[in-house]
């Protein structure tokens, strides 16, 4: 567990996956933000 932070992985078009991007994704709790990131590799080792 790296923390509470949240990873999505979604399928998107293909206009849309610029890193940086700004989506919104729906979860079980409504609607949040999200941004694409620039690899699957979304966060940096401790």
């Amino acid at each position: 567990m790296l923390g509470d932070a949240c990873i999505a992985l979604a399928q998107v078009k293909w206009d849309h996956t610029a890193p940086g991007t700004a989506l919104m994704v729906q979860t079980d709790a409504g609607w949040r933000g999200a941004r694409v990131g620039a690899s699957l590799r979304s966060w940096a080792r401790a």
